[in-house]
């Protein structure tokens, strides 16, 4: 527990320094982070569904240069959305192919674990990447990292207070020890935390928040996170499940890998972006 602990302030920490270089220095610093999050990430979900070496190589080298170039053509302007998908499509389509070039190591079952880790965790960190310089200010960054670990305490404090009076499973198969009650704790903390964020943004940065559209764009956006907080957080241990494995890596003492500690933030990251961009068109 001790050593689960430090490693959680040490994490907190890196994050506040990189959001602090974000607002302090330039938005690329935090780009780093995202980079650094794509490329372990990759290499750990690449471990973890056993890819062949050519797969490893196509899928961390994409990793790799993706964010960076990502950032290098302002891709998070409109024109970059359709680049950032046909990049993604022509990897998968050269993962696919790359199964000629080394037929005899290379499973349909491995092409699709392939053009899985492509996906997952790349294409939702671009999002992050895309939330990181649609907003200068910091705000949307802090909605996936702020809410999520609240909604995770609540749910585990809901679940773990009420499961012998409500001991319906969340998902039995995936994650045995997750219950409806604590989903449902989850979503109130994604909610408070949400709201705890509207009003510490409206007194300490920006006055002109308003009570009758702004907080409540924070409560949705609060309330759909905490949802998809814990979709993403099923879908890692789904994975896990499927590979055999306890934790994605090793390089976090106490929580495994770092797709064991940003699981949750990858489906709201996108959430955070698909809504952003629906309140701005209205």
């Amino acid at each position: 527990m001790k050593k689960r602990v430090i490693t959680a302030i040490v994490y907190v920490a890196i994050l506040v320094s990189f959001y602090a270089l974000k607002l302090f220095v330039s938005d690329y610093c935090f780009d780093g982070l995202v980079w650094l999050f794509a490329v372990i990430g990759t290499y750990e979900m690449a471990r973890a569904c056993s890819l062949t070496k050519v797969q490893k190589l196509l899928t961390i080298g994409f990793a790799a240069v993706n964010v960076p170039l990502f950032v290098a053509m302002d891709l998070w302007k409109q024109q970059g959305y359709f680049v950032m998908i046909g990049s993604m499509v022509a990897m998968c389509i050269i993962v696919v192919t790359s199964m000629i070039f080394d037929y005899q190591n290379t499973s349909l079952e491995q092409v699709g674990k392939a053009v899985l880790t492509l996906i997952y965790p790349n294409l939702f960190l671009n999002f992050l990447v895309v939330i990181n310089h649609m907003n200068h200010e910091g705000l949307l960054v802090m909605f996936p990292f702020a809410i999520t670990p609240i909604t995770d305490v609540f749910a585990f404090t809901f679940g773990s207070k009420l499961h012998k009076k409500f001991p319906k499973k969340l998902a039995p198969e995936i994650s045995p020890n997750k219950t409806i009650v604590g989903g449902i704790g989850g979503i109130i903390g994604g909610v408070c935390a949400s709201a705890l964020l509207f009003f510490i943004w409206k007194f300490l940065f920006d006055s002109s928040l308003t009570y009758e559209k702004d907080l409540v764009a924070f409560l949705v956006m609060g309330f759909l996170i905490a949802v998809v907080t814990q979709m993403g957080d099923l879908v890692e241990s789904a994975v896990k499940r499927k590979a055999g494995i306890k934790d994605m890596g090793n390089c976090l003492p106490g929580h495994g890998g770092v797709l064991d500690r940003i699981d949750s933030s990858l489906y709201a990251c996108l959430v955070t972006f698909i809504v952003f961009v629906l309140i701005s068109a209205i």
